[in-house]
């Protein structure tokens, strides 16, 4: 289903994006309170945020924000970005790795007191069965009974043997291997350096087969695997999930690294955002997204997170530093009339990305010009010629299309998720359109749907936001616009661009290689595949009981160093 198109960097070890130079000890510095132990003032209370309906909570295919902030606390994987500079890995449950002369092997020594949320040892088989199930197409969602392969497989498509198991020559993977209890390997068919970014995805973790294969033993019954996983991380789940209401989560009593401060994380879900916001004013949230138009004023009464936005304190809590993503508007590809590309260029520049930004985000964006956002290798500003408003130009292209003044153009159907606060970005999209004579229509649908539905390319416009896993011009180009990649929700094709993302990836010089995507990104977007708008900032706040909460520019929430102030726990 999804051929893999990665190719190789023949890097050495040493230019390897500086990661590997920087990693940490297995536990690492606290960035915010230094080594501290847990101390009895910190300990205690459960931490509330709110969060949409995953779509998924089964690490296998887990790939969107959601389910990612809940695998986070109940998963581990063998390294990961730290919070504070993402460049910088974290040994999760690795404790070292290595990487051979020409990046072709990568050997992974596990925490020899690894364990999972039931007390069971984490070994190497546990990361091969984990991965195997990812990368096959014939992975069953054991929440529903059917084959649901993974959306987020090109994570391993470097690796030996995975387009045999996905074109269904093999049953396993054979570049994944145990060679002990706690060492795994991982063989790639060329060197590629920077697999080791790859590697560092949130859902790359260990799972427990028999769990997975039979259920998780709860209240004298059963329950499937995807609805109370059972993890290796601080954190695991007190009972299964509740769709539409929460995810309960408790400290892992058997997690290998330093204890959480906090005794659990409550995951509360709401479809509508305003509506989270409503219940934080009310002291029912610890961590919330604010409402369209309030972001000033939170900012005022509450006071500004420090650590550049990105770490709240009582008084300082409102979490607002830039993120490593893109959000944009998608424009299916496959259909009439958006497979042409003048059509997609009229929407384009039909669109007033200032005054979204400034109607909807109260300027707390950043208007993006570019698909790639700031600080991904290869990102310029301008680089989206047509990413910018222009009302006779966009009149211009519709014209071109053969839809002078929108004649001959049906209503478009412009999709979104609902509750989410994209209504009135849509609306002002909406209204762009109409001055150019196109007729459009929204239709909102709840998250997990809407998801299934630009899967399955059955949308015409809708919205999407892209955050970086790990710091990488690849991590955008190629998941977004490669042919037959599961992220491609456009059904963008060029088989020029797919060549030259193979050549990118052979390029060992670290500027070559993001001129060579800078020369690709060009190429796409003289063809408008979908429509940049802005580039994100958190806009999240916390309570006043809360201490040290930091949200990363990849969006992660560090669970275990947060605490409650002891008299409000």
């Amino acid at each position: 289903m999804r051929k893999s198109r990665l190719l190789v960097i023949a890097l050495a070890l040493a230019t390897v994006f500086a990661l590997a130079l920087t990693a940490c000890t297995p536990d690492g510095d606290d960035p915010v309170n230094g080594d501290d132990p847990v101390v009895e003032d910190r300990s205690g209370g459960t931490f509330r945020m709110w969060i949409n309906e995953p779509q998924f909570i089964d690490p296998y295919n887990t790939g969107e924000s959601e389910g990612l902030h809940v695998v986070h606390a109940i998963f581990t994987p063998l390294i990961y970005p730290n919070h504070q500079d993402p460049t910088v890995i974290e040994y999760g449950a690795a404790v070292s790795y290595d990487v051979n002369d020409d990046a072709t092997v990568f050997t992974f020594e596990l925490n020899p007191e690894g364990r999972f949320a039931d007390g069971t040892p984490v070994v190497a088989d546990d990361f091969v069965y984990a991965f195997n199930r990812i990368v096959s197409p014939e992975t069953v969602n054991t929440m529903t009974g059917d084959v649901d392969p993974s959306t987020i497989a090109s994570q391993l498509g470097a690796v030996s043997g995975f387009d045999a198991v996905q074109e269904g020559d093999a049953d396993t993977v054979e570049g994944i291997v145990a060679l002990d209890d706690h060492t795994l390997e991982i063989t790639l068919d060329e060197p590629f350096g920077d697999f080791i970014q790859n590697v560092m995805h949130a859902a790359l973790v260990p799972v427990p087969r028999d769990l997975v294969e039979n259920g998780v033993p709860f209240d004298g019954d059963y329950v499937p695997f995807g609805e109370m996983p059972i993890g290796n991380g601080p954190f695991m789940m007190a009972e299964p999930w509740a769709p539409g209401q929460y995810i309960e989560t408790v400290r892992n009593p058997y997690f290998s690294g330093d204890p959480a401060y906090v005794d659990g994380i409550s995951f509360r879900i709401f479809a509508d955002v305003d509506a989270a916001f409503v219940d934080w004013q009310a002291g029912n949230l610890d961590l919330a997204e604010i409402s369209s138009g309030q972001l000033m004023s939170m900012q005022e009464q509450y006071g500004v997170a420090g650590n550049s936005g990105y770490t709240a304190t009582p008084g300082n809590q409102v979490i607002n530093g830039a993120q490593a993503g893109t959000y944009f508007i998608l424009i299916n590809n496959t259909e009439a009339p958006f497979d042409n590309p003048d059509v997609r260029r009229a929407i384009s520049l039909a669109i007033n990305r200032e005054a979204i930004n400034d109607l909807v985000w109260e300027s707390s964006y950043q208007v993006a010009t570019d698909v790639l956002p700031p600080g991904i290798p290869g990102f310029a500003e301008g680089s989206w010629e047509d990413s910018r408003f222009d009302r006779e130009a966009a009149a211009e292209a519709l014209a071109d299309a053969g839809f002078e003044g929108g004649e001959g153009l049906p209503t478009v159907t412009l999709s979104l998720n609902a509750g989410a606060g994209h209504e009135p970005i849509m609306e002002l999209i909406q209204a762009d359109l109409a001055e150019i004579g196109v007729d459009a229509q929204l239709d909102g649908m709840e998250w997990a749907t809407y998801l299934r539905a630009l899967d399955d390319k059955n949308y015409e416009i809708g919205r999407l936001g892209w955050m970086a896993s790990y710091p990488s011009s690849d991590y955008f180009l190629y998941e977004l616009f490669a042919s037959d990649v599961a992220n491609n929700f456009t059904g963008f094709s060029n088989e020029t661009v797919d060549e030259m993302l193979m050549e990118a990836r052979t390029i060992g010089d670290a500027d070559e290689r993001a001129a060579k995507y800078k020369e690709i990104n060009a190429l796409i977007q003289a063809e408008n595949p979908l429509v940049p708008i802005a580039f994100y900032a958190h806009r999240m706040i916390t309570s006043d009981r809360m201490n040290d909460v930091t949200i990363s520019s990849l969006n992660n929430v560090d669970f275990r160093r947060l605490w409650i102030t002891a008299d409000a726990q």
